[in-house]
């Protein structure tokens, strides 16, 4: 072992090469860099973050239907840190290693397994064979915590879901990190806007981007959309063949952190009109908390109200999920946009700040593996 190999405390490890992961990963290891703490970490490609620091030890990209190949990254990652010992492993995508997870990594003192989405650990709306795949998956989680594991979840939905069958200290409720605003900017002042809508993301059902496009529909207001992000082809057609979308426009492709971060400064109000089948999900809405952090209002649905800063002025909230209720919010929200401006400029990036950091992030999974 090498003077090097013995100032790593902690290795991180995903193996999905796309979507939020490799912006996530590389957050976590800046922010246990700027602890002090060198990570070695196991990813299809190295953070930037690293800058020949740590340890990067890359693994071959795998999905999540490629059980096989995620079983071979981990077992290659629980060799390297058990041949250079390593005190901690933080596994950042249960979701799909619950499935592939090898025996060695037992052997690691403390073991930390991130759970982004809870839906397969509810038998909700689930028969046959996904009924037995969720008996397969909980019994696999009670062996993780029974083993000393730590499950980490990022919304009271899935901290409440599974600390019913599991025990609720084996379990850290952390909000989801993203970037923070700049540091000591608040703005106060009026800035300008595109005078449009913004809706961020795919167009899957649980989005609600249909509910919206009908929404718009009925509205008194003739306010134009922007919908940014890359769309699946047929989802596209079956909108556009069923709704009115001569005032959407789509950038339809990869968007990356600063062109979407000026789509959502410019925005006159983010909607995001997620589905209940969202809420059930357990996941963190990434479009929300970048609202908050760039300031600009929203209008949202139920199904993100548990999600919301407590007594949060930027934004309203739908009386329903369905069209009808959401046009009557975005009506309201267009009404007093000002208003939910000055509010959301002052409001979101502090509650950011407070609650969603990377620093935050990592100080507290620190913590609760110093406690374990």
């Amino acid at each position: 072992m090498t003077p090097r190999d013995s100032a790593i405390q902690i290795a991180i490890f995903d193996d999905v090469a796309g979507g939020h992961h490799p912006g996530y990963v590389n957050g976590i290891a800046a922010g246990l860099l700027r602890a002090g703490l060198e990570p070695r970490v196991f990813t299809p490609d190295e953070p930037p973050a690293l800058q020949g620091r740590g340890d990067w030890i890359p693994v071959v990209p795998a999905t999540v239907r490629q059980i096989a190949r995620g079983r071979r990254n981990l077992k290659l990652a629980g060799a390297a840190c058990l041949r250079s010992p390593t005190p901690q492993f933080w596994d950042l995508y249960l979701d799909k290693n619950i499935w592939a997870l090898p025996g060695r990594l037992q052997h690691i003192d403390r073991r930390v397994h991130v759970l982004h989405h809870s839906t397969q650990y509810s038998f909700r709306n689930r028969t046959g064979f996904a009924r037995l795949r969720t008996v397969l998956a909980k019994r696999r989680l009670r062996s993780l915590v029974t083993s000393g594991d730590l499950l980490v979840v990022h919304t009271r939905r899935a901290f409440d879901l599974l600390s019913g069958f599991l025990p609720p200290e084996s379990i850290l409720r952390c909000g989801y990190p993203i970037v923070e605003p700049p540091s000591g900017r608040i703005e106060t002042e009026p800035r300008s806007n595109s005078g449009r809508l913004l809706f961020v993301g795919n167009a899957r059902r649980e989005k609600g981007l249909h509910l919206l496009l009908e929404a718009l529909e009925m509205s008194k207001d003739e306010v134009p959309l922007d919908v940014v992000g890359r769309q699946d082809p047929a989802t596209r057609h079956r909108l556009e063949t069923r709704f009115n979308t001569d005032r959407v426009q789509w950038v339809d492709r990869f968007v990356d952190d600063v062109e979407l971060a000026e789509y959502y400064r410019q925005a006159l109000l983010v909607v995001v009109p997620y589905l209940p089948s969202f809420l059930a999900d357990g996941g963190a809405s990434g479009v929300m908390l970048e609202s908050l952090a760039h300031g600009t209002p929203m209008v949202i649905t139920p199904a993100l109200t548990d999600q919301l800063p407590e007594a949060y002025g930027g934004a309203i909230v739908a009386t329903a999920d369905g069209a009808r209720a959401l046009s009557v919010a975005l009506e309201k929200a267009i009404d007093r946009v000002e208003a939910l401006q000055a509010a959301s400029r002052v409001e979101g990036p502090a509650y950011i700040r407070e609650h969603h950091t990377f620093d935050l992030y990592v100080k507290a999974l620190l913590g609760a593996t110093v406690e374990r």
